[in-house]
């Protein structure tokens, strides 16, 4: 409570039924008053106010009021400007427990389709969320209100952002051919989280992700045709564009050039003098041989027509045996 005291600006009421109380007021008004003209951003209650409001000459009040700063303190919006832009930077689309609660606040992934209410829906989701995980409460209409003062800027609303990603992501879900998902809710938040923003007028559909399995959608991807002027080629005929190493080989084939790469092999015999037809190690005995004590005798019955020879026959006339290296 400020100091009571004299003010020369400001007349008694005439006749009230507590002159104590009114005297008090009116000092008490006139000490707000003489702060708010030394300091821009001194602080009124909002009970002085109405006390004054009641005690006070309707002329004196309202020079009195005008005076005063708002009851909204400029510290306090300043503050809320702040975390009103904290609130719209925070990164909504790639939070996925935030995306399965809008999921089901919206109705499940059947009910992801473009409908004016959801904007609204999305906003109190968003409000709720953030007072959960930040401590934070934004005021709807304060927000909205701000949100309006910054319609300017090209991106849009986060609210129109997060809807657009779902509806998107519901969209290439329900278009991949094969069992459904196992928890479509899951399914749709992650593929929302891959949403890029794109301009309505752009019609360019490489951004979506082809219809198949998920393994095919994870392959690599490679282009069909290779740029003739890339890999050195020429743009006349119409002959099928080659990569660089396989356009080298064709032109050696072609001009009956040796083609790089390939190793040349002689059609010559190379003979090993350590190498003969018969092998020094002895031949196994066959079971019908296991009695036979006198090794000359084995395999007589086959050998009795034919003799092994115990060298390689010799080359023909002017060739001669190159060595191994």
């Amino acid at each position: 409570m400020g100091q009571l005291g004299e003010y020369d600006g400001v007349d008694k009421l005439s006749s009230p039924s507590h002159p104590d109380l009114v005297a008090q007021t009116t000092n008490l008004a006139a000490d707000r008053h003489r702060r708010s003209v030394c300091s821009p951003h001194a602080y009124c209650d909002r009970e002085d106010i109405t006390t004054a409001k009641l005690f006070y000459p309707l002329a004196d009040a309202k020079q009195f009021f005008m005076r005063l700063p708002s009851m909204e303190s400029q510290p306090d919006e300043q503050q809320n400007q702040e975390v009103f832009a904290q609130f719209h930077k925070y990164p909504w689309r790639t939070d996925l427990a935030f995306l399965k609660g809008l999921i089901a606040l919206l109705g499940g992934v059947e009910k992801l389709h473009p409908d004016p209410t959801h904007v609204d829906l999305a906003l109190h989701a968003r409000i709720f969320y953030y007072r959960k995980v930040r401590q934070i409460q934004i005021d709807f209409s304060a927000y909205k209100l701000w949100l309006g003062g910054n319609s300017g800027n090209s991106t849009p609303a986060p609210d129109q952002d997060v809807l657009s990603a779902l509806y998107w992501a519901q969209d290439r879900v329900a278009a991949v051919q094969g069992p459904a998902p196992p928890n479509p809710v899951h399914a749709v938040a992650t593929f929302a989280q891959k949403y890029t923003l794109r301009s309505p007028e752009s019609s360019d559909t490489s951004l979506d992700p082809p219809s198949g399995p998920a393994w095919q959608q994870a392959a690599p991807k490679l282009d069909l045709r290779v740029d003739r002027n890339a890999v050195g080629g020429s743009d006349s005929g119409d002959a099928a564009p080659y990569p660089n190493h396989f356009a080298e080989l064709i032109a050696a084939v072609r001009a009956n050039k040796p083609v790089p790469g390939v190793r040349e092999i002689p059609d010559t015999v190379v003979r090993d003098p350590e190498v003969k037809p018969v092998g020094r190690m002895a031949a196994p005995r066959k079971p019908w041989e296991a009695n036979i004590v006198d090794s000359s005798q084995l395999g007589q019955t086959v050998l009795q027509d034919f003799e092994i020879q115990q060298e390689f026959p010799p080359l023909n006339q002017g060739e001669e045996p190159e060595s191994s290296t």
